[in-house]
């Protein structure tokens, strides 16, 4: 009787045991992933047109959620995409047909991509171009269009859907300072910190030492590999003549930087009247036809002329920016031109009384700290009637003096004023090395400072 009564107890812990671990296996399972879905789940694009792709993960309980997968190519020929999806076709000759591919642990899903070379035309095996009317076109994805178009009516700064359009952005770092040899910063991570920061435009600013330095050929090679870095991520640029001094009288600014041959015993800053010419000379004559650069900033950081008051600093520095002005127009007749402010680019009061007497300007402004003029005076009256763009500014709460010296009101105050005239902005400076910094380090994670971390959210929430 006593072994018959074990055998039961037994019998019963064995039942308990497989009920209690069937119903962990159960549970565990509720919540592992499935099965993975990609969409689209099959794309017909054009060269180097982009796609961003979204993945759903279907869990044990039947429900589903986004998910966060590696993605991959199935080969190189169709292109690449980033660990966010974002995937941009190659630009082929041929049609071109692949997979994007999601994985997680051993489950794996694919979207089929198909690439057709721009205007859809077949190459036969004989070489020749011919067009193939027999099989229709397929229609690529509806994919937003980079790089857009942009022009000037009254104050408004217009997209090529006729919608006024606000940039926002960083400057980054002069791309002579970003080269292997130095901060090794011409890569995909730098632009992808950006990308992450949800920027729309960089402002790059080129020290016409730099320039010099390079010369024109290598330089703009350099600059090329940062605009198709820029182009992948859907950034849009301004090029900045990054001097500070008076134009007119060919005055610069003092400043070394041991740190690179350009800077050793000479002014980064330093320019001839004559060497200014020719740089936008160079500039307009490579990037005519190229809408990733939307703007062509004349100088960085007019100041005023010695002697003189500031309104007439004002009409000898219009005079010189015209001249530049007609320069590059006789290479880009559509250029959009930035031209800045007197007194460090922060005072364009002048311009409603005296305006630059050319089509498609827009008016910079540098609205850092502690500035005697307010913005309404300074630069928001004249939004009234044409666009400004602030191409740089920013803050630091641990500045030696009053330049940079201020703290989150002021980064909240500035933004919201800009916010408000529907005036574009490009903040300084996305890197930790040139003040006021938004970055604390080149870690991994560009850790953002106190104005970086403020910017980085109107970035974020601003640029949707």
């Amino acid at each position: 009787m006593k072994k018959n009564i074990r055998y039961i107890f037994f019998i019963l812990f064995v039942m308990l045991c497989g009920f209690f671990f069937s119903s962990c296996s159960t549970q565990a399972n509720k919540y592992s992933v499935q099965s993975l879905t990609i969409t689209p789940a099959k794309v017909t694009l054009f060269a180097t047109q982009s796609q961003q792709f979204t993945c759903t993960a279907t869990y044990g309980d039947g429900t589903t959620r986004a998910f966060s997968p590696t993605w991959s190519v199935s080969n190189d020929a169709i292109g690449e995409i980033t660990v966010n999806g974002l995937y941009t076709a190659a630009d082929v000759l041929i049609e071109t047909k692949g997979a994007i591919v999601t994985t997680y642990q051993d489950i794996t899903a694919i979207s089929d991509v198909t690439v057709l070379p721009d205007e859809a035309i077949a190459y036969p095996a004989t070489g020749t171009k011919e067009a193939t009317p027999e099989e229709p076109t397929p229609e690529p994805a509806s994919t937003p269009v980079f790089p857009k178009s942009f022009s000037i009516s009254g104050n408004k700064i217009l997209d090529s859907d006729g919608d006024e359009f606000v940039f926002r952005g960083v400057n980054i770092m002069d791309p002579a300072w970003m080269t292997e040899s130095y901060y090794n910063k011409i890569n995909d991570a730098y632009f992808s910190a950006l990308a992450s920061w949800n920027v729309n435009i960089i402002r790059i600013p080129i020290h016409p030492s730099g320039y010099t330095y390079y010369g024109k050929t290598e330089y703009l090679k350099i600059l090329d590999s940062i605009l198709a870095l820029a182009k992948k991520y859907e950034i849009y640029a301004i090029i900045d003549f990054h001097s500070i001094g008076f134009p007119p009288s060919g005055t610069y600014m003092y400043l070394e930087d041991s740190s690179v041959p350009w800077g050793k015993g000479q002014s980064i800053y330093a320019y001839t009247d004559q060497s200014m010419k020719d740089f936008w000379r160079d500039i307009a004559e490579h990037y005519k036809d190229d809408n990733r650069v939307v703007f062509y900033e004349l100088f960085n950081e007019p100041t005023y002329g010695t002697g003189f008051s500031d309104s007439q600093s004002w009409g000898q520095w219009k005079s010189k920016a015209e001249e530049l002005v007609d320069i590059i127009r006789g290479y880009d007749s559509d250029a959009k031109i930035i031209v800045s402010g007197i007194l460090w680019s922060y005072d364009l009061s002048y311009v409603l009384a005296n305006p630059v007497n050319r089509q498609n300007i827009v008016y910079g402004t540098h609205p850092y700290p502690n500035q005697s003029k307010s913005y309404d005076e300074a630069f928001g009256a004249l939004k009234a009637t044409s666009p400004v763009f602030a191409t740089e500014f920013g803050f630091d709460p641990n500045a030696d003096g009053q330049h940079y010296q201020a703290d989150t009101s002021y980064g909240n105050e500035v933004i919201n004023y800009l916010e408000n005239k529907k005036i574009s902005w490009t903040v300084w400076h996305f890197s930790p090395v040139w003040y006021p910094a938004l970055l604390l380090d080149w870690n991994s994670t560009y850790t953002p400072t106190t104005s970086g971390q403020l910017f980085k959210g109107y970035l974020r929430k601003n640029n949707d």
